[in-house]
């Protein structure tokens, strides 16, 4: 009997030994790792949807040919000057070097759809030798959309290839001494400008262009009032070529 009982309590014990679940330990927690995004590069002209805001043809150098004339009278002019902001050569109105605004959107191809407007204003004055006021009054306004195409060199600067027209209206009033002449001048032209845009800072570039202008209509109207006479008007016919090298600025959003 005593032995059944063991046979049975050693029975029981190795069924509950099979029959147990041994302990498991527990995983260890798993490691999360966050990457932070990689900071956006910075915007350059060279990218698609880009607003440009510039100044152009803040000073440098031009070469300029006047051809005017009518079937009576004709006359050619030459020279070279040193702009800066006014157009004013020194001796003959050239409005191609009249700083403009110019307003641009660059296509997502890189193709830039835009235009300038430019203006300059002067009064000049002086006493002559028979103590008189001369005076001198420049207006003059344009108005040039063109198109272009910015090629990228080294990601931030760029090569812009620019083509357009200009059409404007320049006009000087004098007095001198009594007697009064008016020339109001009507020009249209076809421009090319190569720029190439050197990025400063970001969202600011300097611009150096070579500059073509080639005239396309062109009048002069002419009037001449003598202090004692009868006012004589005449018009005739006006091209101005010019060719340079300016400067300016831009900023692009």
């Amino acid at each position: 009997m005593k032995n059944s009982q063991l046979g049975l309590i050693g029975l029981t014990a190795l069924t509950a030994g099979l029959i147990s679940t041994p302990s498991v330990a527990a995983p260890p927690p798993s490691t999360v790792v966050v990457v932070a995004p990689a900071a956006p590069l910075p915007k350059t002209i060279n990218d698609g949807k880009t607003f440009i805001l510039s100044v152009d043809r803040l000073f440098g150098l031009s070469i300029m040919s006047i051809d005017s004339g009518n079937q009576t009278l004709s006359a050619d002019q030459i020279g070279a000057s040193v702009a800066l902001l006014s157009g004013d050569t020194g001796t003959a109105a050239n409005p191609y070097t009249i700083s403009r605004v110019g307003f641009d959107y660059t296509l997502p191809n890189r193709l830039t759809l835009g235009g300038a407007l430019g203006a300059s204003f002067g009064d000049y004055s002086l006493t002559n030798t028979s103590d008189k006021k001369d005076s001198n009054t420049v207006r003059a306004y344009l108005v040039s959309p063109r198109v272009g195409y910015l090629i990228p060199i080294k990601q931030k600067h760029a090569l812009w290839l620019r083509g357009g027209f200009t059409a404007f209206d320049y006009s000087v009033q004098s007095d001198r001494g009594g007697t009064k002449t008016s020339l109001t001048t009507l020009g249209l032209s076809f421009n090319l400008e190569p720029t190439f845009v050197l990025n400063a800072l970001e969202h600011v570039s300097f611009t150096f262009s070579g500059i073509l202008d080639a005239p396309l209509l062109g009048n002069v109207a002419a009037k001449y009032s003598p202090q004692n006479g009868d006012t004589v008007k005449t018009d005739f016919n006006h091209a101005v070529w010019n060719a340079g090298v300016m400067c300016g600025i831009l900023v692009y959003l």
